[in-house]
């Protein structure tokens, strides 16, 4: 009769810990990845700051991906307004730059000189 009574119980207690394990592996799982896709956007908005038509796209997904932080949404939107402005939409990249990186856990230490100059081949 104990044998039964502990099975029941292993059952009642272990079916709801399986599934929440289950939840929380998953939830883990997606923040994981989700962090993963803002860093690898981060790059691309650094690596694409000298190539305006490679920039576009990485800057467009960043509503999406980085719309939960108001200062961001702000900066992206100071670049929109201010494309015919070189010298403010540069300060504000470079502000927009260094907010991503503290978001995703890189140093924020991109300095204007950093956007406005980077290597590029010798032809």
């Amino acid at each position: 009769m104990d044998a039964i009574i502990a099975s029941l119980v292993g059952v009642v207690v272990g079916w709801p810990l399986s599934i929440l394990t289950s939840w929380r592996d998953r939830h883990v799982r997606k923040k994981d990845e989700r962090q993963r896709q803002r860093l690898s956007l981060v790059r691309e908005v650094m690596r694409y700051r000298l190539d305006q038509p490679h920039l576009i796209g990485p800057l467009n997904e960043l509503p999406l991906m980085f719309g939960d932080d108001s200062e961001v949404l702000r900066l992206y939107r100071e670049i929109l307004n201010a494309w015919d402005d070189h010298e403010r939409r540069t300060s504000a990249l470079t502000d927009l730059v260094n907010r991503l990186a503290v978001l995703v856990g890189l140093p924020g230490s991109v300095q204007i000189s950093d956007i406005q100059h980077g290597m590029k081949l010798a032809e």
